[in-house]
């Protein structure tokens, strides 16, 4: 994909962040996250470039934490109120760090269930609604990790934990699923034909894809308590 689209992208994806926190309506902002990136991922479907699309899903992924992040900073309470979901995050960190008897963040009913709804969702919907409970998911997530920073002792050390690695995980799984699950839309309301490569290319995304989830179940059981033993550690939590 030529990088001045994939540039725009990024820029309207800030921009989708700027407007969310103004507007402050948390049922609201997930959609613009998505339009920021769906138009340019469409695009490239209709191109048959599947590799552009699994580049756009990357770049707008990362794009939206980070600009989440830079926002939150100057703007955190208002950024709370334009993420749905955003006090849940931050209550299911807070609890689990002080041995409340809950589950961890990003628990075993987010993974599992979380990953059912997005494969469904985007498999429906040439991705569109994918995009949008990737845009809830990763809300919460940056929430939760400007939490962790503002409480932490030293942004070094904080920064190595404030995402928990099986959160993580799925968020990569999910970026190597759009475009397989969403393929099957496009042939249909666009009648592109594949070749051989391009199923190849689109069963090697899935095995990624399947991959990092499986990597994410594992971590979600080995690494939740050293990941809590960190933060006590870390945070003034």
């Amino acid at each position: 994909m030529p990088e001045k689209p994939g540039n725009t992208m990024v820029i309207a994806t800030f921009a989708s962040v700027v407007i969310a926190v103004l507007l402050g309506i948390g049922m609201i902002s997930p959609l613009l996250f998505a339009a920021a990136v769906f138009p340019f991922f469409y695009g490239a479907m209709r191109r048959n470039d599947h590799r552009s699309g699994v580049s756009l899903v990357f770049r707008w992924a990362v794009a939206l934490f980070v600009s989440l992040l830079a926002v939150g900073v100057f703007v955190p309470d208002r950024l709370g109120a334009a993420l749905p979901l955003s006090g849940e995050a931050v209550r299911a960190v807070e609890m689990w760090v002080r041995d409340q008897g809950t589950s961890p963040p990003a628990d075993m009913r987010y993974l599992l269930w979380g990953m059912a709804a997005f494969l469904v969702a985007s498999v429906i919907s040439g991705g569109l609604l994918g995009f949008i409970i990737g845009a809830v998911a990763l809300g919460g997530a940056a929430y939760a990790a400007l939490f962790v920073c503002r409480h932490g002792l030293n942004i070094l050390q904080i920064g190595l934990v404030a995402v928990p690695v099986w959160q993580l995980s799925i968020f990569i799984a999910g970026a190597f699923l759009v475009v397989p699950t969403s393929v099957f839309v496009f042939e249909k309301f666009f009648h592109i034909d594949k070749r051989t490569e391009d199923w190849a290319r689109l069963r090697r995304y899935m095995y990624a894809g399947a991959g990092f989830f499986a990597l994410s179940v594992a971590l979600r059981y080995v690494a939740a308590g050293v990941w809590r033993t960190l933060l006590e550690k870390w945070t003034v939590l």
